[in-house]
């Protein structure tokens, strides 16, 4: 991660209660809208959003070590987001095609509104993955999949999958 990209990430945990968020679930995903008064606190979450867009549409891990975000980038192509920026923040529409896709881009949601509730104190939480395919490889590019997990002693493979090693990370696992 650029240290750009770092430093929007701690000062969005820092800044966590100048947000307001709401989330509607609907029949195929969800709507949200995630804003603030403080301007300085709207470029952050704007610059932030578009951040994480790019680092996934490269097929890049986020939060690796936390199930539900590994299960995040497995479905992200099943999942058709729409971000606009707004005067006061931002707005997300996220279209699942599958069941499972739905059920992950919910847990997404509701993960966020824990972030900007509690800030520092939900950042090292770990989430559960709802999805009832969530151990399977998606079908995005080699890599983007819940195949491997950072933990603080390496990468290591969840079960279901093989063929991690330090010197090919994800990309060396192969799902069963």
């Amino acid at each position: 991660m650029s240290p750009e990209a770092h430093d929007t990430i701690h000062s969005l945990f820092d800044s966590h209660a100048k947000f307001e968020r709401e989330v509607q679930h609907t029949e195929s995903g969800y709507v949200s809208r995630t804003t603030s008064s403080d301007l300085e606190a709207v470029k952050l979450i704007q610059s932030h959003v578009k951040q994480m867009e790019e680092r996934l549409n490269q097929g890049l891990m986020v939060r690796g070590w936390d199930p539900a975000y590994v299960e995040f980038v497995n479905h992200y192509d099943d999942i058709e987001i729409t971000i606009k920026n707004i005067e006061n923040g931002i707005e997300v529409v996220a279209v699942g095609a599958t069941e499972d896709a739905k059920k992950v881009a919910r847990n997404h949601a509701s993960i966020v509104s824990k972030f900007v509730e509690r800030g520092w104190k939900e950042h090292d939480v770990s989430h559960p993955a709802v999805a009832s395919a969530s151990n399977s490889v998606g079908k995005g590019p080699a890599g983007r999949g819940s195949c491997c997990q950072s933990s603080a002693g390496g990468e290591s493979c969840p079960s279901g999958a093989a063929g991690c090693s330090s010197d090919k990370g994800c990309a060396g696992c192969a799902a069963k």
